[in-house]
């Protein structure tokens, strides 16, 4: 009779590039144990909702919310923001981004998009 064993690994961060290349390392090192048969791995990641303050009611389906600011034009925001988003998108997060420039945002052109935004609730965007 076969014996079954499972273990749960659990890394506080973990680039979701890195998947592939720490599923394999993980077989190798069971495949080298003698009374070890079958072997399988699945790796997973979850972005976790950090605590608001008491009181402030949560946006419904939103988890986090990552505020760029600053008292001066110029500084970066915009690419700081849209390097985040790319960024949290690469590791398997749903990102929105909002840019409340009102001089004209430049999310757009930094990321190739052109175009009116498409509301997936039929909620129409007003100017």
């Amino acid at each position: 009779m076969a014996t079954m064993s499972a273990w749960i690994l659990c890394l506080a961060t973990l680039p979701k590039v890195s998947f592939e290349s720490l599923k394999a390392l993980v077989v190798n090192q069971l495949k080298s144990i003698a009374s070890i048969g079958n072997i399988t791995v699945n790796i997973a990641s979850r972005i976790v909702t950090h605590s608001a303050q008491r009181g402030v009611n949560m946006c419904q389906n939103i988890k986090n919310i990552i505020a760029v600011a600053s008292g001066k034009g110029g500084v970066g925001k915009s690419t700081t923001s849209v390097n985040l988003a790319l960024a949290l998108a690469a590791e398997g997060a749903s990102v929105g981004l909002l840019d409340a420039d009102i001089y004209g945002p430049s999310q757009p052109q930094m990321l190739g998009i052109s175009g009116r935004p498409e509301s997936t609730d039929a909620k129409a965007w007003s100017r």
